[in-house]
């Protein structure tokens, strides 16, 4: 079996306690005792301390979070903090079952001052203006801005991209029948011919995973941009969240392309401003990535599911498309472990 998780996690713990008693010198001294204590009761980790005298540690192994968190409770109590954050390498995103899309500049069907451009023509609620979504405008209206972007890709509100005619016939190649698209232009200059597409993922990957606590009183619509209020778990409030981009589900095994069913955003006017995370598999983005399409981020994450179905996939589609030194996205390097300042290390 292909492991389910390959993806290094880094920690960085912070306490509080100030070492007891004593001249600061000694006070480090003691805490930097008890860094050496986590070290070697837990060996199968790298540890460094940085310059704001934290710990850093970085494991290939999940469950080592949880283990230093324990360890830490029972010794200092509420006195520390510990955060994580996963590192992928670029071989785990080319084969992440979906990597959350990331793109350098703001959403292309809005102003710079976040005014939307586009109402929609189906409002299904005149109370809370839940619209239909498939309904999108024709055309598609996107901020003057984009063109005078050298970008050929741009998200949109509603899991929408907007991109340029190569962008969309890379997509078609591939995932024709896992995507709708339609014309788009820019707000006051229609004339230029400069041809942009919206594109919408037909799947989507379960619903918000923290669900929405409110209903809208006459159709009875959730409404996403009130979220459940709960009280935070220890765990939680010093800084120990689980590190997944949790979705519920993936769906079927063919799709690479896919907006998250949860949504943040304000259905309480005539243009819709409802924003969903847009995802897609690790093949896909390394088909994009490899192509050279301009706008894309490297992505820093990747989605688990919450019914532990595998986040990393052994056969990673697409590959064949740029083969060879071509496929620039095995030849990246590694993100260097991050870290305030030089790092030394803790020696056992």
């Amino acid at each position: 079996m292909f492991p389910n998780w390959t993806v290094a996690m880094e920690y960085q713990v912070d306490v509080y306690w100030a070492g007891g008693k004593g001249t600061k010198q000694k006070r480090a001294a003691r805490q930097l005792e008890l860094f050496r204590e986590v070290a070697r009761a837990f060996p199968d980790g790298e540890y460094a301390v940085d310059r704001t005298f934290a710990l850093r540690v970085r494991t290939s192994r999940k469950q080592l979070g949880e283990e230093i968190f324990r360890f830490l409770e029972q010794r200092l109590g509420d006195s520390f903090s510990l955060d994580n954050a996963e590192e992928p390498t670029p071989q785990d995103i080319a084969h992440a079952r979906f990597i959350p899309v990331e793109i350098g500049a703001d959403l292309a069907d809005c102003e710079r001052s976040w005014k939307l451009l586009n109402p929609y023509p189906v409002v299904l609620c005149d109370k809370c203006w839940h619209v239909k979504e498939p309904a999108v405008p024709e055309p598609f209206v996107v901020a003057n801005w984009v063109h005078q972007s050298t970008q050929e890709i741009f998200l949109a509100h509603s899991g929408l991209l907007v991109v340029r005619p190569r962008v969309l016939d890379l997509l078609l190649a591939v995932v024709r029948d896992q995507i709708e698209w339609g014309k788009a232009r820019t707000k006051a200059l229609p004339h230029l011919k400069l041809p942009l597409f919206w594109v919408r993922p037909k799947f989507q990957l379960g619903t918000a995973f923290i669900q929405p606590a409110k209903r809208c009183p006459k159709c009875n619509t959730l409404a996403p941009w009130y979220w459940a209020r709960r009280r935070a778990s220890s765990k939680e409030s010093r800084g120990l969240l689980r590190p997944h981009f949790v979705v519920q589900l993936f769906g079927p095994e063919g799709v690479d392309i896919a907006v998250h069913g949860g949504s943040t955003g304000n259905r309480q006017s005539e243009t819709f401003g409802i924003v969903r995370e847009l995802f897609v598999s690790g093949g896909l983005f390394g088909y994009l990535y490899n192509s050279g399409v301009k706008g894309l981020v490297f992505p820093r994450r990747i989605v688990h599911s919450k019914k532990n179905e595998p986040s990393l996939v052994k056969i990673r589609r697409y590959a064949e498309l740029t083969p060879g030194r071509g496929d620039r996205i095995v030849q990246r390097k590694p993100e260097p472990w991050r870290a305030v300042g030089k790092l030394v290390p803790v020696k056992i």
